[in-house]
């Protein structure tokens, strides 16, 4: 026995100071023998022994470093790299063994002390040359380089996965990458990757739509068109009805005229009208909206009047109306405003102004002011009969839905009495 007890310090110290090389990645470590001389209580020498008979058993190697649970670190890479010396594929002590190098720089900032940092990535490097169709590794990776800021080197380790792992296993990794590129802000290299995770993963296609849509990236016309192949596309995948779909579409021409080029807006919500008969009301609020936005008030006038002539349910009607009423109110309000404005200015005359001028600029004034006052009167008299023409407009939506109603008739006749020729 005292010979095995002998011999299994020396020949383990010689190799914890070789192994020490390769955990500080090169050799950099300049810690004395003594320092690594970790036998010192029975439990060891028997796990020595053991492992002189018979190094490559992965259930020794473990139960040794779970007696060593205690030790510092360096100790236990130590024995980590000896173990991995002669069991170079074993994932069970890789993974373990990258784990407490993750853990025992927890507290570590890499940006005062890169270098620990450093020579944990060596060791990770190292596993990859072994495992590299293991996900877990792989994402142990890429979050430990993200906490150290390295972008670049982050991007391209996801890269990597992606070619080392089997194409059933990419779903492990597109989550995780494409909430990395969005964290990192760069819009373009998150659209490449997006497009890429949908060659695979079709079903990420609402998550795409989204992002595009999003404030900070703004590609509505890229978000609308891809919206519009989705909705055509029967065989797409979606966790939306395309229902919901088309009205989000819908929505998003309407909401952004002056960015979707690609696509016809009006074509895209009369189609909507024709084919979602309990969306007909809101889709023609929608359309005439749409041309609110783009500064076209006599077009939007049309497409109501189209829509109260055309809609077949009186709540569709009471929408349309209602949408009607309030453009109309806010066109005479801002009319009225500004008509008030004009008279509460005063004269502006310069000193230089000589009495000419000024009486030019008098009569200026006065044929704007009536000018004014005749559109505000215009558009009065426009809400006006379009209040009037309410319960005519509701009679004709009932007998839309029946024609065959007589009561209805007898109704719209008693609304034109005193109009002997209606």
């Amino acid at each position: 026995m005292p010979p095995a007890v002998a011999t299994a310090p020396d020949e383990g110290a010689s190799s914890h100071h070789a192994s020490s090389s390769e955990a500080v990645a090169g050799g950099e470590a300049s810690v004395s023998l003594d320092e690594f001389n970790f036998v010192t209580k029975e439990t060891d020498i028997v796990y020595e022994q053991e492992l002189q008979r018979d190094p490559f058993q992965v259930k020794v190697w473990v139960g040794y470093l779970n007696s060593k649970k205690d030790a510092p670190p360096y100790t236990r890479f130590l024995l980590y790299e000896r173990a991995l010396r002669g069991l170079p594929g074993s994932y069970k002590l890789w993974f373990a063994y990258l784990k407490e190098r993750v853990a025992s720089l927890s507290s570590h900032d890499p940006l005062e002390d890169s270098r620990p940092f450093e020579e944990a990535n060596v060791v990770f490097e190292r596993a990859l040359v072994h495992l590299s169709r293991m996900p877990k590794i792989w994402m142990l990776f890429v979050d430990f380089l993200k906490r150290q800021k390295l972008l670049t080197r982050t991007r391209r380790a996801f890269d990597r996965a992606l070619q080392s792992l089997a194409v059933t296993q990419h779903d492990q990794v597109w989550d995780r990458y494409i909430q990395f590129v969005k964290e990192a802000g760069v819009v373009e290299t998150t659209l490449r990757v997006y497009r890429r995770c949908l060659m695979l993963l079709p079903e990420k296609v609402e998550d795409f739509i989204a992002y595009l849509q999003s404030p900070e990236v703004g590609r509505y016309d890229d978000a609308a068109r891809l919206l519009a192949e989705v909705v055509n596309d029967e065989s797409s995948e979606t966790q939306r009805t395309k229902h919901e779909l088309w009205l989000e579409l819908c929505d998003l021409v309407c909401k952004h005229p002056r960015e979707i080029k690609s696509l016809r807006a009006e074509a895209v919500l009369r189609s909507g009208i024709s084919r979602f008969s309990d969306q007909v009301g809101k889709l023609w609020c929608a359309l005439a909206s749409h041309f609110v936005r783009l500064g076209q008030l006599e077009k939007t006038r049309d497409v109501f009047e189209e829509a109260l002539c055309g809609v077949g349910t009186l709540h569709d009607l009471a929408l349309v109306y209602d949408a009607f009423v309030q453009f109309e109110e806010s066109l005479l309000a801002a009319k009225m405003k500004e008509l008030e404005d004009e008279e509460n200015a005063g004269p502006d005359c310069a000193a230089s102004e000589d009495a000419a001028d000024r009486r030019e600029r008098k009569r200026r004034r006065k044929e704007k002011k009536k000018q004014q006052s005749e559109e505000v009167d215009f558009l009065m008299t426009r809400l006006e009969f379009l209040t009037e023409r309410r319960p005519l407009l509701v009679s004709s939506c009932k007998l839309r839905q029946n024609p065959h109603n007589v009561h209805e008739w007898l109704a719209r006749v008693d609304l034109f009495k005193g109009d002997t020729a209606k």
